[in-house]
């Protein structure tokens, strides 16, 4: 993932900047539970639960909220996570977080941010062009 980010401008070339996009791409990737949840299972409450409450961190038990909290505190106020343009970071995030938002509506509560955030992502060129054509999520077919 660096590798094809760093190819096509989309991973930052200071050193700082980049670890920082790097914790946010970790971050995030506990929330890769999520996937199969939205993408493949048919809806169990139950497994939803369980998720939320222990789903993240790839298999060591955390809570998902926690998670959001500091996917929220990264993004402080800038546009995106390192600030005026979009990195890999926030594509990785965006992925996650669109497939928890479709898994449980209104899970970025008042996280006004990163809704913010949700919705200039969505508006990039590529992602609009993508977001229009996918298939729904939340759908086995």
């Amino acid at each position: 993932m660096r590798f094809l980010a760093a190819e096509h401008g989309l991973a930052p070339t200071d050193a700082l900047e980049a670890a920082r996009i790097d914790a946010v791409f970790e971050l995030s990737q506990e929330l890769a539970k999520v996937n199969p949840l939205v993408n493949m299972y048919e809806r169990n409450d139950a497994k939803v639960a369980e998720f939320l409450e222990r789903g993240a961190g790839n298999g060591s038990g955390y809570a998902v909220v926690p998670r959001l909290d500091a996917l929220a505190a990264a993004l402080g106020d800038g546009p995106f996570f390192g600030g005026d343009q979009p990195s890999y970071g926030d594509f990785n995030a965006f992925h996650y977080v669109d497939n928890l938002d479709t898994l449980v509506p209104g899970i970025l509560g008042d996280r006004a941010g990163l809704v913010a955030w949700m919705v200039r992502v969505s508006r990039l060129p590529g992602v609009s062009t993508y977001l229009a054509s996918r298939p729904p999520l939340g759908t086995t077919s």
